[in-house]
């Protein structure tokens, strides 16, 4: 009898997550408008110059900290630290942004998403992981891995081939 009940709230769960999930997803009853080229251009541009300007005040606020202090002789000379910081704030960055509104602010400027290729939200690890590892992974030979886009049908660079990801028009 208790095990009835267990399935029961269970199945209840999942029912629910499910229901939360398919209203988080675009509607695949139309295609999936493919964003433009352009458009994913200014979008990156957008989204380098906020997380620049955020590594800086980063590095000057813990430069100020850090360095007055004598702990570490220059944190601008240790540049493990600055890859790692840079590498954690890019992926909060994006992980909020797209498991939280499927853009971060340069897609919120040119109206565009980033979605699996199922039309569904990405999660927080996975738009994190596909805006570090994935475009480091496509940048890492002469950027090879972003002109894919502007070469293949359906406008996907190498990061998100790998992480089954497309950035498309918002709907």
């Amino acid at each position: 009898m208790d095990t009835q009940n267990n399935d029961k709230s269970i199945l209840e769960s999942y029912l629910k997550s499910d229901a939360l999930a398919s209203q988080r997803s675009i509607s695949l009853d139309s295609p999936l408008k493919l964003a433009s080229r352009g458009k994913r251009i200014g979008a990156f541009i957008v989204d380098s110059c906020i997380l620049l300007g955020a590594a800086v005040i980063l590095n000057v606020v813990l430069w100020a900290i850090v360095g007055t202090h004598g702990i570490i002789n220059s944190i601008f000379e240790d540049y493990k630290l600055q890859f790692i910081m840079n590498t954690a704030i890019s992926f909060l960055y994006a992980g909020y942004f797209y498991s939280s509104m499927r853009a971060t602010p340069g897609k919120m400027i040119f109206g565009l998403q980033v979605v699996r290729e199922t039309g569904e939200t990405l999660g927080f690890l996975k738009g994190g992981l596909r805006d570090t590892l994935g475009k480091n992974i496509s940048g890492i030979i002469l950027h090879i891995g972003y002109l894919l886009a502007f070469f293949r049908s359906d406008r996907c660079a190498l990061h998100d081939l790998i992480f089954k990801t497309k950035v498309v028009e918002k709907g």
